[in-house]
C-alpha cells in the first residue's frame, strides 16, 4: 500500500472504529421497533417508491431509465436500514450496509452507460471499486462492533465478580 493510500485510510480507519464502538452502544440501548411501526414505515417506504417511481413516467429514454433505477435504489437502501432498525444486530447492520453498496452501484452502473469506450470502461471500474470498499468496510464495522460488545460484557461480567466477592 502506498503510503498516500495509508495517508488516506488512517482516517477512516479511525473513525469505522469509533463509529462501531457508537454503533454497538445505540444497539445495545436502543429500544425494539413494535411490528405495527415497522409495517407503517414499510407501507409508507413502498408508498414513496410508488409516487417516485410514477414522477419517473414523465421522463423519457436514459433519463427515464436512471431515474427509475435511482428511485428503486432508494427504495432497498430505505427497507434495508428499516430491517436493521428493526432487527438490531451486526449482521443486519452489515446486510443494510451491503444492500446500500449494492444499489449504489447499480446506479453508477446506470450512470456509466451513457459513456463509451475507455471512458466507460474506468467508470465502471471505479463503481466496482466503490462497491468492493463499502462491503470490506461492512464486514470491518461488524467485526469491530461485535468485538465492541464482547469486550463490554466481559467488563460488565467482571464488575458484576468483583460486586458479588466480599
Amino acid at each position: 500500500m502506498t503510503p498516500r493510500v495509508q495517508r488516506h485510510l488512517a482516517p477512516l480507519a479511525t473513525f469505522t472504529v469509533l463509529a462501531a464502538f457508537g454503533l454497538a452502544a445505540w444497539a445495545a440501548d436502543a429500544p425494539a421497533m413494535s411490528k405495527q411501526a415497522f409495517k407503517a414505515a414499510q407501507q409508507k417506504i413502498e408508498a414513496v417508491a410508488r409516487s417516485e417511481r410514477k414522477a419517473c413516467d414523465t421522463q423519457k429514454g436514459r433519463a427515464a431509465e436512471l431515474c427509475t433505477t435511482e428511485a428503486k435504489a432508494r427504495e432497498k437502501i430505505a427497507k434495508a436500514e428499516l430491517e436493521a432498525e428493526y432487527r438490531p444486530s451486526p449482521d443486519s447492520t452489515q446486510e443494510a450496509r451491503n444492500v446500500k453498496a449494492e444499489a449504489e452501484y447499480d446506479v453508477a452502473r446506470e450512470k456509466c452507460d451513457d459513456l463509451k469506450g475507455a471512458t466507460r470502461d474506468r467508470c465502471v471500474k471505479t463503481a466496482k471499486s466503490a462497491r468492493e470498499a463499502a462491503i470490506r468496510l461492512a464486514k470491518v464495522e461488524k467485526v469491530e462492533s461485535m468485538r465492541a460488545a464482547e469486550r463490554e460484557a466481559a467488563a460488565e461480567r467482571k464488575a458484576a465478580v468483583a460486586k458479588a466477592k466480599p
